[in-house]
């Protein structure tokens, strides 16, 4: 996830196009290509259908490091959002003012050869190819905006920034969802680690169905794998998840917190 805690005032954001182009190195381009082709080969086995169709609808299976003007020109012309490049994390503020203004914010940095595997920071890689596919699916991408502008509504309460932080975290990051009876990857840090793929997919793991309280509930570390994932019971529950949401912060017992 790209957000630090900040002082929960709305901020003035500018959504200015992707910096010119940043010059990547062959080491760079080593490790894309072979991050790359281990993570063809997780989305082709049990990713969820709008992340492959994302893939493919993108043109990212080409496995080169393209210029980042160059995919946000096209994911613009897919779906109307755009990318901002940043440079490590972005306060909670700013993160959910470009998600409701639909921009996503795109780290330049890609991680070192030594971190192939597993990378808590979000970098190039986990980015591009974790978020822009799915960002072509207009379920998706509408429960991503809806999430931004509940989170800019959200500022003043560190509780349910708290509580929406953990939401995004267990759905668009960690998420899994059941289709055709089977459980699929939704969440980017699934899809962009080779540790995080594995873990989420041994016997031992814990899963559970996804319940906001449970979720509510559930802090998330992102230095190391999880202990627990959710499981959307359909793609389709991010068309209402976020009313679901809003009549929970609603209920007298969570009232105050607003």
């Amino acid at each position: 996830m790209h957000t630090s805690i900040d002082d929960e005032r709305p901020p003035q954001v500018t959504h200015s196009s992707p910096a010119a182009a940043r010059e990547y190195t062959t080491q760079d381009a080593w490790s894309w290509s072979i991050l790359h082709a281990q993570y063809r080969t997780r989305l082709m086995t049990n990713a969820c259908e709008a992340f492959v169709e994302g893939y493919f609808a993108l043109g990212l299976d080409s496995g080169r490091l393209e210029p980042m003007e160059d995919l946000s020109l096209r994911l613009e012309q897919a779906c109307g959002w755009r990318l901002r490049a940043v440079d490590g994390l972005v306060a909670h503020s700013q993160f959910v003012c470009s998600l409701r203004d639909r921009v996503f914010p795109v780290s330049w940095s890609l991680r070192p050869p030594s971190s192939l595997h597993f990378a808590p920071a979000p970098d190039l890689f986990h980015d591009v190819m974790g978020h822009l596919p799915l960002l072509v699916n207009p379920t998706y991408t509408s429960f991503l905006a809806e999430y931004g502008a509940l989170g800019v509504e959200s500022l003043g309460s560190s509780e349910v920034t708290e509580w929406l932080a953990r939401l995004y975290w267990h759905t668009v990051e960690t998420g899994l969802v059941r289709e055709r009876g089977t459980v699929k990857v939704l969440g980017t840090a699934i899809a962009t680690s080779q540790s995080e793929w594995e873990h989420a997919g041994a016997l031992q793991t814990s899963r559970r169905a996804f319940d906001l309280g449970a979720v509510f509930d559930c802090p998330n570390d992102d230095s190391k794998v999880q202990p627990c994932y959710f499981v959307l019971h359909t793609f389709d529950r991010l068309r209402t998840l976020l009313s679901e949401v809003r009549q929970h912060l609603a209920a007298p017992s969570m009232a105050d917190a607003l």
